[in-house]
């Protein structure tokens, strides 16, 4: 099974947000209904407790929605950047990208992925774009 898409998990929570903010919104004319006829009080007291539980969840639900966007968005600026270092060390040798391999983080990884490119290549029988003839 796939999990779902960041987006769509977001557009969950914030959909789960505003039914809870138009649920918490009947509860609020509930309690000022009842704050405003006396004989209904009681139903006006449990309105305001359930606004204020709406409430708490919508916002919860909201901030739940902005982190996952806010992840969603940093992943790939993320892989954006691997994929431009990809391209800008494409051009270096292959010792070179051993050593910044071993230095690991986003460069390294990026790297990686040219050297593992290029060992595909020549396992084709093409040669490497960084290698050299000896």
């Amino acid at each position: 099974m796939s999990a779902a898409s960041p987006r769509s998990t977001a557009r969950t929570y914030r959909t789960l947000m505003w039914l809870l903010a138009v649920a918490g919104l009947f509860s609020l004319v509930i309690a000022v209904d009842g704050a405003r006829s006396g004989g209904a009080a009681r139903s006006g007291i449990f309105a305001l407790v359930i606004f204020f539980l709406c409430v708490a969840l919508g916002a919860w639900f909201g901030l739940q929605g902005a982190r996952i966007l806010r992840e969603a968005q940093a992943q790939q600026s993320r892989q954006e950047m691997i994929v431009f270092l990809a391209a800008e060390l494409g051009r270096h040798d292959e010792e070179t990208l051993r050593r910044i391999v071993r230095q690991g983080g986003p460069a390294g990884e990026a790297a990686g992925m040219v050297l593992k490119g290029r060992r595909e290549r020549t396992g084709n029988g093409e040669r490497g774009a960084g290698s050299r003839e000896r």
